[in-house]
Formats: structure tokens, sequence, C-alpha cells
């Protein structure tokens, strides 16, 4: 679900992008931040959620030692 909405989002900036003449320059870089902007919050989210993992792991890899 979530990486429906990441490829979604990432298709739309690049259809704006896409559709919008070279003479259009405000909005193009505009498309540029969002676009980069978005790659950057999946990428930190996608961080977020490994480490939880990891951490989950050591968690159970802690218990499992401990008894």
């Amino acid at each position: 679900m979530i990486q429906g909405f990441f490829k979604e989002q990432e298709e739309k900036y690049h259809q704006a992008w896409a559709r919008s003449s070279s003479d259009e320059k405000e909005e193009r870089e505009e498309v540029y931040r969002l676009s980069r902007t978005l790659k950057s919050f999946k990428d930190s989210l996608e961080s977020y959620i490994q480490e939880g993992k990891i951490s989950q792991q050591a968690l159970k890899d802690i218990n499992r030692d401990s008894f």
C-alpha cells in the first residue's frame, strides 16, 4: 500500500514534468523539488523501518540468549 503511494506520486511528478514546456522554468523546478522531497522522505521511511526490524531482531536475540 505504501509502496503504491510512492509509485503513484513519483509517476504524477514525472508526468507533470514531462507535460511542462521548457519555458515553464518555475513549474519544472517546483516539480523537481517535490520529487526530491518525496525521494528523501521515502528513503528516510525505509531506513526507519529497516532500523526497527534490526532492533526487533536484536531484542529477540537478547531474549533468546537470556533463557
